[in-house]
C-alpha cells in the first residue's frame, strides 16, 4: 500500500499466506476490493485486499476464460493420464464432431523444458492424436494466457513469449509489444514427437460451466513441423 508521498503503509502491507498448502498462486482477474487467484491444480481463493484475508471457493468450479471459439482452464488436471508431462493450464476448442486440446507445461524428467501438446479427439471415428512441441529455451513451464490473430499465445515460469498456430501446427516467438510473430530458428527449434497417453487413462470431456469473465490481460513479460497423421 503506497501512500500519497510515495512511502508504504507498513501496517497494511505484508506477507499472506493461504491456510492449505495447495501450490503457488496467480492472479485471474482483481477489482478495486478483491483480487481472484487460482493454483497448478485449479484451486481458486478470493483475496480481500481490505480484511486482507483469503477464502477459499472449493465448490466452485476451475476458472475458465472464453477466447473467441475456445477457452482456456486455468488448471494442470487435464483430461488425459501422463508420467511424463506436467500441465499448468490448457486450451479446448470443440466444433465439428471434434475436440481439440492445447495442453500447457513441462516434461517430468527435466522441468525447465516448457512443452505445447496439440491433442485431437475425433469423436465420430473414435480416433486420437497428440503432437508434443518443445519451447526452444529451457525456461520452465509454459501456460496459455492469450490468443492473438488466431494463435495462443503461451508464457514460460520466467517470461518468455511464444505463439502456437493450432490449425498449422507451429510455434513461434512472440512479442507483444510490438505484436509481432517471429519463426524459430531451425536450430533452435526441436522436432514435435509423439504424445503417447497412459495405458489407464480414460478421458472424459470437461462439463463444467465456463466462468464469466470482464476482459482478458495477457501478460507482459520457419519450417512448419511435420504433420503427424491419424492412425
Amino acid at each position: 500500500m503506497e501512500n500519497d508521498d510515495g512511502g508504504y503503509n507498513q501496517d497494511e502491507s505484508g506477507n499472506y499466506v493461504t491456510v492449505e498448502n495447495n501450490g503457488p498462486l496467480r492472479i485471474v482477474e482483481a477489482s478495486s476490493d478483491e483480487i481472484e487467484l487460482v493454483t497448478r491444480d485449479g484451486h481458486r481463493y478470493i483475496f480481500d485486499l481490505n480484511s486482507r484475508m483469503f477464502t477459499p471457493l472449493k465448490s466452485e468450479p476451475p476458472y475458465v476464460r472464453h477466447l473467441d471459439e475456445g477457452a482456456i482452464w486455468e488448471t494442470g488436471n487435464a483430461p488425459v493420464i501422463t508420467d511424463e508431462y506436467t500441465f499448468w493450464n490448457f486450451w479446448l476448442l470443440e466444433e465439428n464432431n471434434e475436440q481439440v486440446y492445447v495442453f500447457a507445461g513441462a516434461t517430468n524428467n527435466d522441468p525447465s523444458q516448457g512443452v505445447l501438446i496439440k491433442y485431437s479427439i475425433k469423436l465420430n471415428e473414435d480416433k486420437r492424436r497428440g503432437v508434443v512441441y518443445f519451447t526452444p529455451i529451457n525456461d520452465g513451464p509454459t501456460r496459455i494466457v492469450d490468443i492473438v490473430d488466431g494463435k495462443l499465445i503461451t508464457v514460460t515460469l520466467h517470461g518468455m513469449e511464444y505463439a502456437f498456430d493450432v490449425e498449422n501446427e507451429q510455434l513461434f516467438e512472440f512479442d507483444h509489444n510490438k505484436t509481432e510473430f517471429s519463426p524459430i530458428n531451425p536450430i533452435y527449434q526441436a522436432q514435435p514427437i509423439e504424445f503417447k497417453e497412459s495405458e489407464t487413462d480414460t478421458l472424459v470431456s470437461p462439463t463444467i460451466s465456463p466462468t464469466v469473465t470482464q476482459t482478458i490481460t495477457h501478460l507482459p513479460s520457419a519450417t512448419p513441423p511435420p504433420i503427424v497423421p491419424y492412425p
